[in-house]
């Protein structure tokens, strides 16, 4: 995923949490049910609740849709998790 201006790509808007010398992202896009994340370094981090755009490179990553029944199965009491599932 790649952030871009305002007007270009999908729009989004951004919601960033600091983890040191990155942050994690997260883009509310038009059109999605969901909330996109992105690990970007510090410099990269957009301000809180800017809009942005959004561009997909496909055939630079996996994108993987969320599965309900895997969040309905996991529950935070379980003592080994099912599986492990990346947002």
């Amino acid at each position: 995923m790649r952030l871009l201006p305002p007007g270009e790509g999908a729009a989004g808007r951004a919601d960033a949490r600091f983890l040191g010398d990155v942050a994690l992202v997260e883009v509310a896009v038009q059109g999605l049910d969901a909330p996109i994340l992105a690990r970007v370094r510090e410099a990269d981090v957009p301000v809180q609740g800017a809009e942005v755009g959004v561009s997909v490179d496909s055939g630079a990553g996996s994108i993987f849709e969320r599965e309900e029944k895997f969040r309905r199965e996991t529950r935070l009491t379980d003592t080994k998790p099912k599986s492990l599932a990346l947002a």
